[in-house]
């Protein structure tokens, strides 16, 4: 529950950063 929002996050922050 908690692990799928913290890797589409985390997903979501490295495509941000790029």
């Amino acid at each position: 529950m908690v692990q799928s929002e913290l890797t589409l996050q985390n997903i979501s922050n490295i495509v941000s950063h790029s």
